[in-house]
């Protein structure tokens, strides 16, 4: 259906305006022709304040008319009289005459000269079915957007890591990690490199002291030395701990105290140092196995 809104001015005249027309597809089949079925009705009326263009301007006319004749009818009687300054009126008259057809030439414009005639009817035209232009709609996913690749090319100076400033100066951005690298390790690897006999509690002889010197590269001695009391009571504790935790957490602490005494930490192999594989993002110092002879 076409949209039409209609105007209703204080002369009670009406005035009827197409705002869209509809395509014309549905037809009305009459004895003599075919024509459109739409004959839309306004759906809205907008009453207005004043007069319709056509009212005005038969008022101004109606105005200027009235003082014409006033002004010719003064001058016949002046005429018929006899009465001196007949032509001194009758110049008057004329002057009077020339302003209005000035005064109409400039108003021309000024309203409407007539209604607009009635909404004609829409023109005839054929119904293509189509599909819906949804189906061809983009959706955010359907758009790739192109993969902005880091240039490794840059000098060693100008590149900054992806460092991101802060624009707050009383909270800095601070990308540096204060954790210890062995915090997130986890230790349980090693339980794939001992026996069931390592795992066992060694004898009285075997023991960790913590207050003795380590061994060192340029020590030539290959047998450990007997633990110190000190050394006996860390081990008292270390037994303890086995009795209340898990299997896991006790040799996640043993795995330290070996790597403090790595003479100390035997396998089938000899003295032996396996670096632990990569895990949780932390790697681990050295690269690949040491062995002591």
């Amino acid at each position: 259906m076409c949209k039409v809104i209609q105007f209703r001015f204080t002369c009670h005249h009406t005035l009827r305006l197409r705002k869209s027309s509809c395509g014309g597809t549905r037809h009305k089949t009459t004895r003599n022709s075919t024509k459109a079925a739409c004959n839309a009705d306004a759906y809205i009326t907008r009453t207005l304040s004043h007069d319709c263009g056509a009212c005005q301007q038969k008022e101004w006319d109606d105005t200027w008319k009235r003082k014409l004749e006033r002004a010719e009818s003064f001058a016949k009687t002046l005429t018929g009289r006899g009465i001196p300054g007949t032509e001194e009126v009758a110049e008057l008259v004329k002057q009077l005459e020339a302003q209005y057809a000035a005064a109409a030439w400039d108003m021309r414009h000024a309203f409407a000269h007539a209604h607009r005639p009635s909404v004609a009817r829409v023109g005839i035209s054929h119904r293509e079915i189509a599909l819906s232009p949804l189906s061809r709609e983009v959706r955010p996913e359907d758009v790739v957007e192109r993969v902005q690749f880091k240039d490794w090319a840059h000098e060693e100076y100008e590149y900054d890591g992806d460092y991101v400033a802060s624009t707050d100066p009383m909270h800095p951005v601070d990308n540096t990690s204060y954790s210890h690298p062995l915090y997130y390790d986890d230790d349980s690897w090693v339980l794939n490199h001992l026996t069931a006999e390592e795992i066992q509690d060694e004898g009285p002889g075997v023991a960790f002291d913590f207050g003795e010197s380590t061994w060192g590269w340029d020590d030539d001695s290959e047998t450990p030395t007997a633990g110190s009391e000190h050394g006996k009571r860390h081990r008292q504790i270390l037994r303890r701990h086995r009795e209340t935790t898990d299997l896991s957490r006790y040799y996640s602490d043993w795995l330290m105290i070996s790597r403090c005494e790595m003479r100390d930490f035997e396998g089938l192999e000899g003295r032996v140092i396996r670096d632990p594989p990569r895990m949780c993002g932390v790697v681990m110092s050295g690269s690949g196995c040491g062995q002591m002879n």
